[in-house]
């Protein structure tokens, strides 16, 4: 009886060990980046696959396996298309002693709204980076990411005060020695993306996602409302807008919808931005005055400027003279 009281302590010792050490590895697990755990599993499963193969196959596969995870560590950059979306933080709105609280809300809202995407996220002092299609490659990642971005916005973060969506190139691999190394994600974007949330906090708001043209013409799907013209440090402009949602199209009815589409008071709204960017004022009034209702604070904000700026009337160029650059 003493020996096997003495086993069953000893089986209920091993059983505390392994439990700890399974609770140490899930933490060691949280700082892999999510990117690396997915490349993996995918190599074991390819691995494991040859054993029901004939041993040449079995060996070619394993091969390629081998190569497949050493590329995975190499010290390099590439190049990739990829989406960037960023928030903007305002820490003062949080005392210190919660902030740590604070940021890990915003987080699981990030990660979240981004669940299954193997978005690559980084964080700064007071703003939170997510680059679409950088880590993990995507199909549709544009539409995919700007979904997560607009999944964001529903929840309530307090230190939330603007967010934008770029479509860009960036250069992304390992960097570091062979003693230490991190994933790097470098966007050429990088200055666009930390604009436009400015922007959108001074000028309209942050509880919205606001996205460049180059994502309003690859997002079809999504509605979007035209809000202004960004001059970036380049001295390029960038026509700034709002997204207001997805669009839910019957694919049995898309013609209908599409002419419809063309009715609602985003794209009147829209029209009426593009007239009144060009110096068309009257018609650029009255179609203001038709979506009025729907946009009551943007309407009246541009039927003021041109109010203000009447003698520029016919001037394709007098908004962006009078833009004073961020």
């Amino acid at each position: 009886k003493a020996g096997s009281a003495s086993i069953v302590r000893e089986v209920e010792e091993m059983k505390k060990s392994f439990l700890a050490m399974v609770a140490m590895l899930v933490e060691y697990k949280s700082f892999i980046p999510s990117h690396l755990i997915v490349e993996e599993s995918s190599a074991s499963s390819d691995e494991s696959m040859s054993l029901t193969h004939s041993p040449s196959i079995s060996t070619k596969l394993t091969q390629s396996s081998h190569n497949h995870v050493k590329s995975l560590f190499a010290l390099e950059l590439t190049t990739r298309q990829c989406t960037v979306g960023s928030v903007m933080l305002e820490k003062g709105k949080v005392p210190d002693g919660d902030l740590a609280a604070a940021y890990n809300n915003v987080l699981e809202g990030v990660l979240g709204s981004s669940t299954g995407l193997g978005v690559h996220v980084n964080v700064t002092f007071d703003s939170i980076v997510m680059c679409f299609n950088a880590a993990t490659k995507l199909v549709s990642y544009t539409e995919k990411g700007l979904r997560a971005m607009h999944l964001f916005t529903q929840l309530d973060h307090s230190l939330v005060v603007g967010c934008s969506y770029e479509v860009t190139t960036a250069a992304v691999g390992n960097v570091g020695t062979q003693a230490s190394r991190f994933y790097a994600v470098c966007p050429d974007v990088a200055v666009r993306s930390r604009v436009v949330p400015e922007f959108a906090r001074v000028s309209h708001g942050g509880e919205h996602v606001h996205c460049s043209t180059r994502v309003v013409e690859t997002c079809k799907n999504f509605r979007f409302l035209d809000l202004d013209l960004l001059k970036v440090p380049s001295g390029t402009a960038v026509k700034v807008s709002r997204l207001l949602g997805e669009k839910k199209v019957d694919t049995e009815e898309w013609m209908y919808s599409l002419n419809e589409e063309e009715s609602l008071p985003h794209a009147l709204f829209n029209t009426a931005f593009q007239e009144m960017v060009e110096g068309k004022f009257k018609s650029a009034a009255a179609s203001f005055e038709k979506c009025e209702t729907q946009f009551s604070k943007e309407c009246g904000h541009f039927l003021g400027l041109m109010k203000e700026h009447a003698t520029s009337e016919g001037n394709p160029s007098w908004y962006l003279q009078r833009y004073t650059s961020l």
